[in-house]
């Protein structure tokens, strides 16, 4: 089976990289982008192995921070897994709403 699910990144501010904060959708990923992060819009709950592989290849850590939904929760834990046995440092971060709907400064500090 041939792997090639699509992803959408988006540097941090300035061109910064920082390690990058996973999502769902593309607007959460807009979101958490414009409070400074870099983003990995996967476009769903699945993370692809070549997505996975991607992210293993460029950064050393990232943050999980799917919509709060029970797909999303279940979701968040397997990824966060995936990722650890890939080596990855992980962060799965939990809050009430998706993150498109939290402001810069609130995501800057969810994400501190």
């Amino acid at each position: 089976k041939v792997d090639d699910k699509p992803v959408a990144f988006f540097e941090g501010c300035g061109g910064v990289l920082t390690e990058p904060v996973i999502t769902e959708d593309l607007l959460s990923a807009i979101r958490v982008n414009g409070a400074g992060n870099s983003t990995a819009c996967i476009l769903g709950t699945n993370l692809s192995d070549s997505q996975a592989g991607h992210l293993c290849g460029y950064y050393g850590g990232a943050y999980v921070w799917l919509d709060p939904d029970d797909a999303g929760r279940k979701a968040s834990r397997k990824i966060t897994r995936q990722l650890e046995m890939m080596g990855l440092r992980v962060k799965e971060v939990r809050t009430a709403q998706d993150p498109k709907y939290y402001s810069d400064e609130e995501i800057r500090r969810i994400l501190k």
